[in-house]
């Protein structure tokens, strides 16, 4: 089975898949982390990548969507994160983790060591968010776009699940519940 994971900047995306991926024994496949790792190899933060995907969205988004999805497509089982996945594999336990602004930038800055070509050493709180809400913005607008799709829209998941107040494990526990029932109802 697939399972994708969409969700806010913060919302523990990353984390929740490589937790759910260990226990099941699937493996992961993560979007962002691919788009981070370009951006890297480029020289580019993260955010400078995105603005130039805006100017070339077929070699910025479009080519990394066709390689996660065949790519995907060849595993029988997998979890891939990634803010259009559910779209591209309708197949999949859609699922979408929602933080608020400003717990989503302080567990980025909690993280900052994992992401160094994301962050500028120093940076506050607010700026963060600030940076959060651009990025957030243009990867809307980028997919909207390139897609015609909203990704905003909630009504497209199986599963949405408001992490703010709660800890991983609780997280990770009650995305395999509503997995294994909607496992269930396929069957």
């Amino acid at each position: 089975m697939i399972i994708t994971i969409s969700g806010n900047i913060g919302s523990g995306k990353s984390t929740v898949a490589k937790r759910i991926a260990k226990s099941l024994g699937y493996p992961t496949l993560d979007i962002g982390g691919l788009r981070r790792a370009e951006a890297k190899r480029r020289g580019m933060t993260l955010a400078a990548f995105n603005a130039w995907a805006e100017k070339h969205p077929k070699a910025g988004d479009w080519a990394f969507d066709q390689k996660f999805i065949r790519t995907a497509r060849r595993k029988r089982n997998i979890i891939v994160t990634g803010r259009v996945a559910y779209h591209f594999l309708p197949e999949s336990f859609k699922v979408f983790l929602k933080v608020s602004a400003r717990e989503g930038a302080r567990r980025t800055l909690a993280n900052q060591k994992d992401r160094p070509n994301e962050f500028i050493a120093g940076i506050s709180l607010a700026s963060l968010i600030r940076l959060h809400q651009q990025r957030f913005r243009s990867d809307v607008c980028r997919y909207r776009k390139l897609y015609n799709l909203n990704i905003l829209d909630l009504h497209k998941f199986d599963y949405v699940l408001d992490t703010s107040r709660m800890p991983i494990p609780k997280v990770v526990s009650r995305v395999k519940t509503a997995f294994h029932t909607w496992q269930k109802r396929r069957k």
